[in-house]
């Protein structure tokens, strides 16, 4: 571990738990350090190093980590700031990936069905993923083009595997609808 994270210890953590600003702002400066190594300088690194402090902060309020107890304060930190950094890494790529034109549709909404051929263009693809809410895309994108498991799934978005099962189904045939009616056909029980 570099000498930057040996001074998050037990006692600093103690003092952001008090308040104390100055430990705040070392505590942050060190969490905006992690996180920028991961998303660059910016305000994405900025708005998630603040998110990780608020989550530090409120780990300590509630109890979730005894920093008398803990072996390692520092790493306690930094797996809580890798894991927000890479999360948001996945979301901006998952929003980049929404405008993809390459993206098999079929291959989402038509899981088990090899026989359904969808002939929209890829604006309609497009717009129809542009339908859904920004859970149901990283769902459906995360399980279908990204081949995560249901419980890969679930733990990257920190969901129960059966909300996840569930809001996929709704995703898929909300997609499916609006496929139909980008490209003009009918949705009959769900199948083209």
């Amino acid at each position: 571990m570099s000498d930057v994270y040996c001074c998050i210890t037990a006692a600093l953590l103690l003092d952001v738990l008090r308040g104390n600003a100055d430990s705040c702002v070392v505590l942050l400066d060190h969490v905006y350090g992690r996180v920028s190594g991961i998303l660059g300088d910016g305000p994405d690194a900025e708005d998630v190093a603040q998110e990780t402090f608020l989550t530090i902060q409120n780990a300590l309020r509630t109890g979730s980590f005894d920093p008398d107890a803990a072996g390692k304060p520092a790493s306690w930190v930094l797996k809580i700031a890798i894991r927000k950094a890479l999360d948001a890494k996945r979301r901006m790529s998952l929003r980049e990936r929404v405008n993809d034109s390459s993206i098999d549709v079929d291959e989402i909404v038509d899981e088990h069905s090899l026989e359904t051929e969808t002939t929209a263009d890829p604006a309609s693809m497009r717009a129809a993923l542009g339908t859904l809410t920004e859970d149901e895309r990283q769902i459906l994108l995360l399980r279908f083009i990204d081949g995560c498991s249901e419980e890969e799934v679930s733990s990257i978005l920190d969901l129960p595997v059966g909300t996840v099962k569930s809001k996929c189904a709704r995703a898929r045939a909300k997609l499916r609808r609006a496929l139909d009616a980008f490209t003009g056909k009918l949705a009959l029980g769900g199948s083209a």
